[in-house]
């Protein structure tokens, strides 16, 4: 393989992996700000 293709690897997974950590910090994010306002109402 060459050096394009292991940069294009390389950018690949690491935009996965970015993508996955985004989105798990958006589902803390839903998880978090759900929980006080169903305390409050309660």
């Amino acid at each position: 393989m060459n050096a394009r293709r292991w940069l294009l690897l390389i950018g690949a997974i690491g935009a996965l992996i970015a993508m996955l950590a985004w989105i798990g910090e958006i589902d803390l994010g839903i998880d978090e700000s759900l929980q006080p306002p169903a305390q409050q109402q309660s």
